[in-house]
């Protein structure tokens, strides 16, 4: 919309000719009718949003935590899930 205005006010004289009951005043605050749209959308946006990262963090972050310092939780774990595989667990390094 707003790359358009520049193109809406040029046709400001056709409208005016061609549109005689036409409201001209709206041409004038098209502008701020658009700025205001655009505000509105980036805010309902921000809001619409997940704002809370913190559940999936903490999963991911347990996942490397039992992927990195084994414990005997995470080692039946990870014997359940190479189970019949010859690939060992082997710590990230620090």
């Amino acid at each position: 919309m707003l790359g358009l205005l520049p193109r809406i006010r040029s046709l400001r004289p056709a409208i005016v000719r061609e549109l005689p009951h036409f409201e001209v005043t709206l041409l004038h605050t098209l502008e701020a009718y658009a700025q205001a749209l655009l505000h509105a959308h980036l805010s309902y946006l921000a809001v619409a949003e997940p704002v809370d990262p913190l559940p999936a963090l903490r999963v991911r972050a347990a996942e490397l935590r039992d992927r990195s310092s084994p414990t005997p939780a995470a080692s039946r774990a990870a014997s359940a899930s190479t189970a019949g595989c010859s690939a060992r667990h082997v710590p990230l390094a620090r």
